[in-house]
C-alpha cells in the first residue's frame, strides 16, 4: 500500500538499505546491451484482479531460485484494506526479517542487484528492465518516477509489517506485471499498426535488425515515416524510406524515458532530457544537442508542437504541466494542469493538451485559459499517451491494462482496445491513415 512521504532524503539510513559491494548471490543477468527500459512512472491501483501477474510470478521465482525459497505474496482481496497494486496482481511482498543478519544481507543483495549501474551506465539497470514502479524495505521507499531522489523515509505505525521491517515490496508497472519490458524480451522492439490494417501490430524491423529502445517518438514529413528511440542513453533514426535502417544521431547521455520529436518548417527537431533539462537537436545542424535552459522536468513526460512558426514543448515540473516556446526564449511557464503524462496537438489554431491524473484523462484548451476538462476516459496508465487530429476529429491514445486504447471526440470520447500490447504509445498521420507506434 502507498503511504504518504517526507520530501526529505534520510541519509542515515540509506547505508542500511544500499550496499556498494557487489551482491555475493544476485541472479543470473544477461548482458542486454546498452538498450533499456525507461523509468516506471507511479501508476497507482484502480481496479481489482488480485490473479498473479506472469512478470511478479516470474520475479518471484528469479529470487527463490537465487536465494532459496521465501514466504511471499501477490494477490490481495478487494476489500482488503485501500489502494494496493497486490488488487491488480502486480505487487510482491517477499519475506525477510531486517532484525536477522542473514535475511537483511539478502535484502541488500537484492536491493544492490536491482539498484546498482550497469556496465553501460545505466542506473538502476535491472529495476528499469523489470519494469519496477516502487520498493518499500524497512521505513524506506524508492521510487522510479523520481529515482534521483534516492531512497525516502516512509512513513509508518511502527509496526513490523507496517514499516515493511519483515518484508521488501515491490509494485510493478503494467508492463513489467505483464512480461512486456526489456528483461523478458531481450529487447523493447518498436511495433507498428495502422487503422487501415486493422490495427495490426508488425515488429518495425530493418537491415541492421530490430528498431528497439526505451522510448519511441515519430511523425511523418514528405511521406517519410520517422521513427526515433533511445538505447543506452543514444537516440537513434529510423525511417521507412531506408528500410528502417536504425541510425545513431549522434545524440548521446539522455535519459531513456522521454523522447519528442517533429518537423518544423522542413527540419527535423529532437528533444530529449538529461538530468532534468531538456535539450534540442535538428537535422540542421548536425543533431549538435543544446540545452533550452528549461530544467526541473520529469524524465518520463515530453511532447512537442509546431504552430503558426512557433515550436512549443510541454514538459510536467512537480506534477504540473508547463509549457516553454521557442518565441519566449523557452520560459517555461505553468499551465496548472496537474499531470503525470502529457500529450499536445492542435485544431484549427488551438493548442489541445491531454494529460492522465489519477487514471483519468483530461483535456485543455488554449482558447479556454487552459480549463481542464475530464474526457470520461479512466483507468489508464499514468505513463504515456499520445494525441492527433485528422479530418476535424480529436483521437487520444492511451494504455489500460498493458492494451493501447483509442478514444476521440466523435464518439464521446469512448475508450476502446486496439488489441495492441504495449507500455509507451506514439502516434502519427500519413495519407489519412493513423499510424501507432509503441514498444
Amino acid at each position: 500500500m502507498r503511504k504518504s512521504l517526507t520530501a526529505a532524503l534520510v541519509a542515515a539510513l540509506l547505508a542500511v538499505v544500499a550496499v556498494p559491494s557487489a551482491a555475493s548471490a544476485a541472479p543470473a543477468t544477461p548482458d542486454f546491451g546498452p538498450s533499456i527500459d525507461g523509468y516506471a512512472a507511479y501508476d497507482g491501483q484502480r481496479t481489482c484482479d488480485a490473479s498473479e501477474k506472469p512478470g511478479v510470478a516470474g520475479f518471484r521465482d528469479i529470487l527463490n531460485a537465487a536465494y532459496g525459497w521465501h514466504n511471499s505474496g501477490i494477490g490481495r482481496a478487494c476489500n482488503d484494506g485501500g489502494q494496493s497494486e497486490h488488487k491488480e496482481g502486480r505487487a510482491l511482498d517477499y519475506s525477510l526479517d531486517y532484525y536477522n543478519t542473514g535475511q537483511r544481507a539478502v535484502a541488500n543483495d537484492i536491493l544492490n542487484w536491482l539498484l546498482t549501474t550497469d556496465r553501460y551506465g545505466n542506473t538502476n539497470a535491472n529495476a528499469r528492465r523489470l519494469g519496477l514502479m516502487y520498493i518499500i524495505w524497512n521505513r524506506q521507499i524508492w521510487y522510479a518516477s523520481n529515482p534521483y531522489a534516492g531512497w525516502q523515509t516512509y512513513a509508518c505505525s511502527g509496526d513490523p509489517s507496517d514499516c515493511h521491517m519483515n518484508h521488501i515490496h515491490f509494485s510493478f508497472s503494467w508492463a513489467g506485471a505483464l512480461k512486456q519490458t526489456s528483461w523478458w524480451s531481450g529487447s523493447a522492439q518498436v511495433f507498428e499498426a495502422a487503422s487501415n490494417a486493422a490495427w495490426r501490430p508488425l515488429p518495425v524491423s530493418g537491415s541492421a535488425g530490430p528498431v528497439s529502445g526505451s522510448a519511441v517518438a515519430s511523425f511523418s514529413a514528405g511521406g517519410v515515416k520517422y521513427v526515433y528511440t533511445v538505447r543506452g542513453g543514444q537516440v537513434f533514426e529510423a525511417a521507412s524510406n531506408n528500410g528502417w535502417k536504425n541510425l545513431w544521431t549522434g545524440i548521446g547521455g539522455v535519459d531513456g524515458g522521454a523522447i519528442a520529436a517533429m518537423s518544423h518548417e522542413g527540419v527535423k527537431y529532437i528533444y530529449t532530457i538529461a538530468g532534468g533539462v531538456v535539450y534540442e537537436a535538428n537535422s540542421a545542424n548536425g543533431w549538435r544537442n543544446l540545452p533550452t535552459g528549461i530544467s526541473g522536468v520529469s524524465n518520463t513526460a515530453l511532447s512537442v508542437l509546431s504552430l503558426g512558426g512557433v515550436k512549443y514543448i510541454y514538459t510536467i515540473v512537480n506534477g504540473i504541466v508547463h509549457e516553454a516556446h521557442s518565441a519566449n526564449a523557452w520560459r517555461n511557464l505553468p499551465t496548472n494542469i496537474p499531470a503525470s503524462a502529457v500529450a499536445v496537438t492542435a485544431l484549427n489554431g488551438v493548442k489541445l493538451i491531454y494529460t492522465v491524473n489519477g487514471g483519468q484523462v483530461f483535456e485543455a484548451a488554449s482558447n479556454a485559459g487552459w480549463q481542464n476538462l475530464w474526457t470520461g476516459i479512466s483507468g489508464v496508465s499514468g505513463s504515456t499517451l499520445s494525441a492527433m487530429t485528422l479530418g476535424g476529429v480529436k483521437y487520444i491514445y492511451s494504455v489500460a491494462g498493458g492494451v493501447i486504447h483509442e478514444a476521440h471526440s466523435a464518439n464521446a470520447w469512448r475508450n476502446l482496445p486496439t488489441g495492441i500490447g504495449g507500455s509507451r504509445v506514439n502516434v502519427l498521420v500519413l495519407n489519412g491513415v493513423k499510424i501507432l507506434y509503441t514498444l
